[in-house]
């Protein structure tokens, strides 16, 4: 992915005062929130596209709610909340026109809609010979379109003051490289180190770094397992989290060394895929290792003598009509066939050997 720098103009520390809504002629002020402490971060002019704002919005939220804990993080409730500041320039120009501002946007997909649609307005005004006001507006998701809450004329409408009260708080530089050391590793690092440690593909590393809890319960497990790391990160991602919540990995009694054992059990070829789906639930669900309950149950032992050729030939001799239709083109039945094998074997049988076996046996009887 493309990475793109915006700088941040300043960071402000604030409390919560109060919720104003407004109603006709009349003003209700909600103080349910006073005295809750707030973070503004306050970016630079870098970004272009409403994408780009959403985009960068998320990185935001992943480092202050999912890696450093900062808020719950819930937008419909106000946790964290966007304004955006929107002006357009012409091409090639480097001065800003009149800026507006889409307050209070709570969701990341509004983000980006309601900057493209601000964009838009402004671009109408502008080549229509109009002038844009400097203007706070609400986003109305319903009508799908920005709308005006207040206009404002410059700086002084905001009501900035200093508080006479509060002194100048200077932070030493050794304080400052402390909390550096208590920070934990954050999205970039973890996300260059999963690429270079693990060599999982790009969306297994994205979607690791957007759940840390899951990376950490990869992590684990791929420690203890080394060899099957990526069949560990695809078995979590595709079959435990079917199971259970990415949300709530502190509460999962199948732990990342249940995991790797799994992982192994299947490599050892003590059972086949199909039947490390079924081991999966049941030591999930009772809370007890993988090899426990491959160990305790008849089903997940391997016939000796189990001779896939005999088994696919009487299929083949069982399914007569369905092997004419196959011979005549209709090739989707060897999905069919691949089925009825496992269903003969108990399941007990490799679907990659099946497959290697029947599609020899097919074409053989194609050419005949």
């Amino acid at each position: 992915n493309k990475r793109k720098k915006v700088g941040i103009e300043r960071v402000h520390m604030e409390e919560d005062t109060a919720k104003s809504i407004h109603l006709d002629n009349d003003t209700l002020v909600n103080f349910n929130r006073a005295g809750i402490p707030l973070i503004e971060v306050v970016s630079r002019p870098d970004m272009r596209s409403g994408k780009e704002a959403a985009d960068y919005f998320k990185k935001i939220y992943l480092s202050a709610v999912k890696y450093l804990g900062i808020c719950n993080g819930i937008m419909e409730e106000g946790n964290l909340r966007c304004d955006a500041n929107v002006s357009i320039r012409p091409k090639g120009s480097t001065q800003l026109f009149t800026k507006a501002e889409v307050k209070n946007v709570n969701s990341f997909s509004f983000i980006q809609k309601a900057i493209e649609y601000e964009i838009q307005r402004q671009i109408d005004i502008v080549e229509s010979g109009g002038k844009i006001e400097q203007e706070t507006r609400l986003w109305n998701s319903k009508a799908k379109k920005t709308e005006t809450m207040r206009k404002k004329g410059g700086l002084t409408d905001y009501r900035y003051f200093n508080e006479p009260d509060l002194g100048i708080l200077e932070i030493e530089q050794e304080l400052v490289e402390k909390i550096k050391a208590l920070l934990p590793e954050m999205p970039d690092a973890k996300e260059e180190r999963f690429f270079k440690d693990y060599n999982l593909n790009a969306e297994l590393v994205e979607f690791f770094i957007n759940y840390p809890q899951v990376a950490d319960y990869f992590e684990k497990s791929a420690k203890i397992y080394p060899k099957g790391n990526k069949k560990i990160a695809s078995w979590i991602t595709s079959e435990l989290l079917n199971i259970h919540d990415k949300d709530k990995m502190n509460e999962l009694a199948f732990t990342p060394k249940m995991m790797a054992e799994l992982v192994e059990t299947i490599d050892k070829k003590r059972i086949t895929q199909v039947q490390a789906k079924d081991v999966l639930v049941e030591s999930y669900k009772q809370k007890q290792s993988p090899i426990k309950i491959v160990e305790s149950n008849s089903k997940y032992t391997k016939p000796k003598n189990l001779d896939l050729n005999t088994i696919i030939s009487e299929v083949l001799k069982e399914n007569n009509s369905h092997l004419e239709r196959y011979l005549a083109g209709k090739e989707a039945l060897f999905g069919f066939f691949v089925g009825q094998i496992m269903k003969k074997t108990k399941g007990q049988a490799e679907p990659v050997e099946i497959n290697k076996i029947l599609k020899k046996e097919l074409t053989k009887l194609k050419n005949s």
